[in-house]
């Protein structure tokens, strides 16, 4: 199913909105295990 402009729309805002909540690179993600990632 795929979402209409206004939903779209909704969750890009959303993203952008809690985009420091995300880990962009490894760098970020101290706890994690190399072989996972």
């Amino acid at each position: 199913q795929k979402l209409d402009e206004q939903q779209a729309a909704a969750m890009i805002n959303l993203l952008y909105e809690f985009q420091d909540c995300f880990a962009w690179s490894y760098d970020e993600m101290p706890g994690l295990d190399p072989d996972v990632a």
